[in-house]
């Protein structure tokens, strides 16, 4: 079996981090952080409500607000993709609107929302190798302050955007995988939906390539 190293990231932390609830993170030394990543890319940003309205809110409200915890029960966006959501500069997207609230507690955005129900970091990254993880962990441990980690920003219950942490937004870290890219040329596109049992290995690609043909791609890599 197979890992991307932001699902193992994403195991790691939660057992090696605390959360801190009384640190003065307005006064911890940025700065220092900055410096110890890299240097080659803008990847260290304050999270902002205002970023997060602007980029995230208008993707969700064409889609009428979703809810996922009561009726219609409506969870995924039907007319875009997430990737639209993952690909936002401010790196704030989930893929469940509400959970940019404490326990993924419903409000509409016109509301006027009290501080202390949100439930976005306050910094992120977006690392670009192994130093910049290991960077981001050291100076939170040395700090006291809590961590998320966001991949693509499924987690249901907010985890991924943890209040007032240091959230390692793991979208731009290289990918890699263990078989060569495999080509969709000569293979047969599906029009059904994948079965849940028994499924083979040339469905499993076949199914794939669909995707990849949607996306104007000719090959699909295999990560896990």
């Amino acid at each position: 079996m197979h890992f991307k190293l932001h699902h193992l990231v994403a195991f790691i932390i939660p057992t090696v981090i605390p959360y801190a609830l009384d640190v003065d993170l307005e006064a911890l030394p940025w700065d220092h952080l900055i410096e110890l990543l890299s240097s080659e890319a803008d990847n260290f940003h304050f999270a902002s409500q205002d970023a997060w309205a602007d980029q995230c809110v208008p993707i969700f409200q064409r889609e009428g607000f979703p809810v996922w915890n009561r009726p219609p029960y409506k969870r995924f966006l039907e007319h875009g993709s997430n990737y639209e959501l993952i690909e936002q500069s401010n790196g704030l997207c989930a893929d469940i609107f509400s959970c940019a609230w404490k326990h993924c507690e419903f409000h509409h955005p016109d509301e006027e929302i009290d501080e202390d129900k949100w439930n976005l970091p306050y910094v992120f990254v977006h690392p670009l190798s192994v130093s910049d993880i290991t960077a981001s962990i050291t100076f939170a441990r040395e700090h006291g302050i809590g961590m998320s980690v966001k991949a693509t920003g499924h987690n249901y219950v907010g985890a991924s955007t943890d209040k007032d942490s240091l959230m390692l937004n793991m979208r731009r870290y290289t990918k890699y995988s263990s078989t060569s890219l495999l080509q969709c040329s000569g293979v047969t596109l599906r029009k059904t939906a994948p079965r849940k049992e028994r499924v083979t290995t040339e469905e499993l690609r076949s199914w794939a390539c669909t995707v990849a043909k949607s996306r104007n791609t000719k090959a699909v890599l295999r990560v896990g």
